[in-house]
C-alpha cells in the first residue's frame, strides 16, 4: 500500500510538472522573442518589434491589470499565423523549436478559436459553445495565449461576449489578467498595401501611422455594424493595446522564405539519414517560380511550398528511395541550378561516415564522398551522366 501510494504521488507530481511546463509562461520567453522570432518570420520587422515589446512588458508585470490584447492585421500568407505558432513555442518552452507541437501537447495554454462566421440559425448554440470553450480554457490556463481568427466576422452577439470577457472577466468567475489575446484579421490589408505604395519603402512605415490607420479601419467597421453606442464602441476599442501591421511581402523576401521552407524539408529528410543541401542561387531560382502581381507575390508565402513541390518534390522522393540513401549511413542530396539557369539539378552521393545527416542542412556548397547520381528536377532533361551514374 505504501509503495502504491508513493507511485500515485510520483505520477501526480510528474503530471503536475508536465502540465506546468505547457500552461505557464517560461522566464526565458522575452529573450527568445527577440532572438528567435525574427529568424522564423521574414519581412515583418515592424510588427515583430512591436509584438516583442508588448509581450515583454506584459510578462514583466507581476500583476497586470488586464490581459494583453493585440489586434493583428494583414493579407493572407504574410506570417500572422506563423508568428503566433512561434510565439506559443517561445512562451511555453525554454527550448523552442519547430518540433514542438503547438497547438498541442507542448503548448496546452495556447488555443486558437475559429468559426465566428456561422449561420444565423446556428447563432445561439454556436455562441454558447464558444463561450464555454473560451471560459473553460481561461479557467484552466490563466496564462493563456488565446488567438481569435477572423475576429472581424463577429456578429453583434459574439462581440458582446468578447466585450464582457475583456471588460468584466470577474462576472464569469475567471482570472485572465495574465493572458495574452491575439485578435487576427485580414481587415485593413488594402489600406496597408496603399500605405506601403504611397511611402514606397516599408522602412518608412511608422508604428504610429500604421496603428492610427488600423484603429480607424476597425472603428469604422464596428460603428457600421451598429451593435452598440458610439461610446461603447470606443470603450471596446480602447481595450485593444496594440495594432500590429503585417505588411504585404515583396519579391526580395521570397528567397529567405524559400530557405526556411527548404530547411523544413531538410529536417524531415534528416530523420531518414538523408542530408539535403542546396547551392547558392537555388533559393533565388525557386523564388522566381512564384507568381507575382507587381512587386507582391500572390498569396504571400503560401505559394512557396507548392512551388518547391512542383519543382523538386518528386525528384527528392525518388532520390531518397535510391539504394544508397537506404544504406546504413544514408546519403547526401545537393540541389543546384543547372547551367543556363533553366532548371534545378540534384546530385546524390552515398555518405561514407556516420552522422553526415544528423541535422538539417543550411544552403551552400557541399562536398560529399563516393559515387554520385545527378538528375534534372521537375521533369527537365538530364544532362549527360557518367556511365556509373543513374538517372532518376
Amino acid at each position: 500500500m505504501v509503495i502504491a501510494a508513493a507511485g500515485v504521488a510520483l505520477l501526480g507530481g510528474l503530471v503536475a510538472l508536465y502540465l506546468s511546463g505547457t500552461v505557464h509562461f517560461v522566464d526565458t520567453a522575452c529573450a527568445n522573442l527577440d532572438s528567435l522570432l525574427p529568424q522564423e518570420v521574414i519581412g515583418q520587422e515592424l510588427a515583430l518589434s512591436q509584438l516583442a515589446d508588448a509581450v515583454c512588458h506584459h510578462l514583466s508585470q507581476p500583476h497586470p491589470k488586464k490581459p494583453l490584447v493585440i489586434s493583428v492585421h494583414g493579407p493572407p500568407g504574410v506570417g500572422k499565423t506563423y508568428s503566433h505558432h512561434w510565439l506559443a513555442r517561445i512562451l511555453y518552452s525554454k527550448a523552442p523549436s519547430a518540433a514542438l507541437q503547438c497547438p498541442g501537447m507542448h503548448c496546452r495554454g495556447y488555443k486558437v478559436v475559429y468559426g465566428l462566421d456561422y449561420l444565423l440559425s446556428e447563432s445561439a448554440s454556436r455562441l454558447e459553445a464558444l463561450r464555454r470553450e473560451v471560459l473553460g480554457h481561461l479557467a484552466a490556463a490563466p496564462e493563456s495565449l488565446l488567438v481569435v481568427e477572423e475576429y472581424d466576422k463577429m456578429d453583434c452577439a459574439a462581440r458582446g461576449l468578447w466585450r464582457q470577457l475583456l471588460q468584466h472577466p470577474e462576472r464569469a468567475n475567471i482570472t485572465s489578467n495574465r493572458a495574452i489575446i491575439l485578435l487576427e484579421s485580414n481587415l485593413g490589408m488594402a489600406e496597408l498595401e496603399g500605405l506601403l505604395s504611397q511611402l514606397g519603402d516599408r522602412t518608412q512605415v511608422t508604428q504610429q501611422a500604421a496603428e492610427a490607420l488600423l484603429r480607424g479601419v476597425v472603428f469604422a467597421q464596428w460603428r457600421a455594424a451598429g451593435c452598440e453606442s458610439y461610446e461603447d464602441t470606443a470603450k471596446l476599442l480602447s481595450m485593444i493595446d496594440v495594432f500590429l501591421p503585417y505588411l504585404p511581402l515583396e519579391r526580395g523576401h521570397m528567397p529567405g522564405l524559400v530557405g526556411l521552407a527548404l530547411r523544413g524539408r531538410a529536417a524531415l529528410l534528416a530523420a531518414r539519414r538523408v542530408l539535403l543541401q542546396w547551392e547558392p542561387g537555388v533559393a533565388e531560382w525557386l523564388a522566381g517560380q512564384v507568381e507575382y502581381a507587381g512587386p507582391y507575390p500572390l498569396d504571400g508565402a503560401k505559394v512557396i511550398e507548392a512551388a518547391i513541390t512542383r519543382q523538386v518534390g518528386r525528384p527528392l522522393r525518388q532520390a531518397a528511395a535510391l539504394p544508397g540513401c537506404q544504406a546504413r549511413w544514408g546519403c547526401s542530396i545537393t540541389l543546384s541550378v543547372a547551367e543556363g539557369g533553366g532548371r534545378l539539378e540534384l546530385d546524390v552521393r552515398n555518405n561514407t561516415k556516420p552522422g553526415a545527416a544528423a541535422g538539417a542542412a543550411a544552403g551552400g556548397p557541399a562536398a560529399a564522398a563516393a559515387a554520385g547520381h545527378r538528375a534534372g528536377a521537375a521533369g527537365a532533361a538530364t544532362r549527360q551522366l557518367p556511365s556509373s551514374s543513374k538517372k532518376l
